[in-house]
């Protein structure tokens, strides 16, 4: 049994009411241990979060025991107020347990709440999170924010959260704490307002909140606050401003905001592309054990985008990051061992590690799999597999996949057709702009196949795909303007779409275009051009057109 430990921690470590702990400065295996070593820099305590031994589950009173004494022993001034006592969900069990001392750095006395979540046995995280005072002043406010805070990450339930969220505010405006407010309640805030979680949902007010929590300096506030101007959410798109934030995090350190300014850097979002300063960053993300960061330099290798091409090293940070539990890296890495590039060509491996990243969700590998048992690239050619995987990609969301998908329930190749799917796979691809679905979907409506002939909605779905630049959708749609059904009749722009399919080579637009220049309808009689365009579909035998060509010859006889 083995968790993406580290994904499934890191979502716990994050900034929240008065967590102090920041990415942790690194992910140890030692064979028969995987941990976190975190750091914190701000009073320089170092603990380990242990979460998975020698592949078997571990009791949760022994982890439970052996984490919360590698707290103490890290701080021997905490003094216990609060022996550990169960937290318990239907899925999720968990240990906590308070403490109170003075922290390096303080001179005051804080609380100290240790967290301990697993799930089925299995460790999967643990937080030391440290209550400012300000946050210990009403006693049943903590424990109500310390249930919120876990039943927000893990528990689907939603309770009231207006006195928290009211002592929150208040916090945030505390200048008694911070001359400014409270950064941890102002990232807080804005975190319960962005999801709705005891408050209305208010996307515009929650970047206020991180803004606040910013302009102090709150690393995490300034990723959060970085990316939503660059996606314009809560506001108008200010990519700009938001790269400005999201660097100020990254020199601060904080793995995620380097890989996703690495990223941004990449693929030209919000700046233009910069594969020297993408570089930069992936490689101080990805060296601290950024997964996603691993992943994209390792894109950089195995491509030599911007970097010499090295695809040993690129399969290296694949499998860095595919043993954090990264399903993108985990495809990279199997397609490597697929084609044998920068690892020795190993199919059943490849294979292996593709299945598993489509069984985690990548509807990439998805595809990846429905195409090779499509046409039996590496494996024995099989349409039922390959309709299991087209059907595993559409669903999570492969916009290629759900048309093969449709297609596939059209034809009824490695499954029954059935048409009513095939139309709704189709709509759902052609809502995304999939011109071939829309192409296809203009044919459905155009010859009634399993729905009634509606020829405005084949035209509709012709226009859709034709400005695309899809050459049937063009030419139907000329043959529609030309004889004037499902829209009104317009020579003009029947001309205009047949002379685009015509362009792109095809032999009956050609043939079409000849005969509206043979016989001068909507453009002037030119049989000089008709003999051109027919000339064209000819030399790709298309058998009318030979036919024609003769004919348009003897009149240019004298």
């Amino acid at each position: 049994m083995n968790f993406p430990i580290e994904q499934q921690l890191r979502e716990f470590i994050s900034p929240g009411f008065g967590l102090i702990l920041k990415a942790p400065s690194s992910w140890i295996n030692t064979g028969t241990q995987e941990y976190f070593q975190v750091t914190d820099p701000e009073r320089g305590a170092q603990f380990t979060a242990n979460a998975y031994s020698a592949g078997k589950e571990i009791p949760l009173e022994l982890w439970a025991s052996a984490r919360l004494g590698a707290v103490l022993e890290s701080t021997p001034s905490l003094k216990e107020i609060v022996s550990p006592r169960p937290v318990r969900d239907d899925t999720w069990n968990g240990v906590v347990a308070e403490y109170s001392g003075i922290l390096p750095g303080h001179d005051f006395s804080s609380r100290v709440v240790v967290i301990c979540i697993v799930r089925e046995q299995m460790a999967i995280s643990c937080r030391l999170v440290v209550a400012e005072e300000v946050f210990c002043r009403d006693e049943s406010f903590f424990h109500e924010l310390l249930d919120s805070h876990i039943e927000f990450h893990r528990v689907e339930r939603i309770e009231d959260r207006a006195p928290a969220v009211t002592r929150l505010r208040e916090a945030a405006f505390d200048r008694d704490v911070l001359e400014q407010g409270n950064v941890h309640a102002q990232y807080l805030l804005g975190e319960l307002l962005e999801h709705g979680n005891g408050v209305a949902a208010d996307m515009e007010s929650a970047m206020l909140w991180y803004e606040a929590a910013a302009d102090q300096g709150f690393e995490a506030a300034q990723l959060r606050f970085g990316v939503g101007l660059c996606l314009g959410e809560g506001g108008p798109v200010n990519a700009n401003r938001g790269i400005e934030y999201i660097t100020k995090a990254a020199e601060q350190g904080n793995l995620d905001a380097q890989s996703v300014l690495g990223r941004f850097y990449l693929e030209g979002h919000g700046v233009p592309v910069d594969l020297s300063k993408a570089f930069h960053w992936l490689s101080k993300s990805a060296a601290g054990g950024d997964a996603s960061a691993q992943n994209s330099l390792g894109y950089m290798f195995s491509t030599g985008l911007g970097v010499e091409r090295h695809e040993a090293k690129a399969a290296e940070l694949f499998k860095q990051a595919t043993d954090q539990g990264n399903e993108v890296a985990e495809f990279n890495l199997g397609e490597a061992y697929w084609l044998g590039k920068g690892v020795d060509q190993n199919l059943e491996l490849g294979r292996s590690l593709i299945e598993r990243a489509a069984d985690r969700g990548y509807d990439e590998a998805a595809l990846f799999l429905a195409r090779r048992y499509e046409d039996g690239n590496g494996v024995v050619l099989d349409t039922e597999k390959s309709f299991h995987y087209y059907r595993k990609a559409a669903e999570l969301g492969s916009t290629e996949g759900q048309y093969k998908l449709a297609d596939i329930y059209e034809d009824g190749v490695g499954t029954v057709a059935d048409q009513p799917r095939a139309i709704e796979w189709y709509l759902r691809a052609a809502a995304k702009r999939h011109a071939q679905a829309q192409y296809r979907l203009g044919c459905i409506y155009h010859t009634g196949a399993g729905v009634a002939i509606d020829l405005a909605k084949a035209a509709m779905w012709y226009h859709r795909s034709a400005e695309q630049g899809n050459t049937f959708a063009q030419f139907n749609l000329g043959l529609l303007y030309e004889h004037g059904t499902g829209v009104t009749q317009d020579f003009s722009k029947a001309v205009m779409w047949i002379r685009k399919a015509a362009e792109q080579k095809l032999p009956n637009a050609q043939y079409e275009l000849a005969m509206l220049y043979g016989e001068g309808s909507g453009v002037p009689k030119d049989i000089a051009k008709a003999i051109e365009w027919c000339g064209k579909a000819a030399a790709q035998d298309y058998p009318e057109a030979v036919e024609m060509l003769k004919n348009l010859k003897k009149q240019t006889k004298p």
